[in-house]
């Protein structure tokens, strides 16, 4: 199984930048065009993973989200860390969990389940869930301070 996650965070410029490749006039894109630096981190091999459905990157993780496993932490060395949760139908485990997001704060994982989200702890245990009135298709989290 081969895995690529690519990232790149050392611009301290906040502006969005638009890539399209048609609007090249070699229409070719190198990777070097794109990323200042990449790095490549083999994963733990001792729990197997599918298909990966999402990742995030946080300054000490990669969390992905796996078919038919759940959502798994490694370190940013690629040791495999923990299981976040259970992939289920019970109290406390999700059955969708396409999307999802972290506190880096915390490190407070939420699931989007079904309109519900699910909290889990930085230790990957159930914590509490927060029932939505609408229907959400995304969720992403943000750190504000008021």
């Amino acid at each position: 199984m081969l895995g690529l996650i690519t990232y790149s965070c050392s611009s301290t410029d906040s502006n969005l930048y638009e890539i399209n490749p048609e609007e090249f006039t070699e229409n070719k894109i190198t990777l070097s065009d794109i990323a200042d630096d990449i790095k490549y981190i083999p994963l733990d091999n001792s729990t197997a993973i599918g298909l990966i459905y999402t990742y995030k990157i946080t300054e000490s993780s990669i969390y992905l989200s796996v078919k038919d496993i759940g959502i798994l932490e490694f370190d940013r060395e690629g040791k495999f860390l923990k299981k976040i949760g259970n992939h289920g139908r019970g109290p406390g485990e999700y059955y969708y969990y396409l999307h999802f997001d972290i506190d880096p704060t915390v490190k407070s994982v939420y699931v989007l389940d079904n309109n519900i989200i699910k909290v889990y702890t930085g230790n990957g245990l159930f914590q509490r869930n927060i029932s939505l009135k609408q229907t959400v298709t995304s969720i992403n989290f943000y750190n504000i301070v008021i």
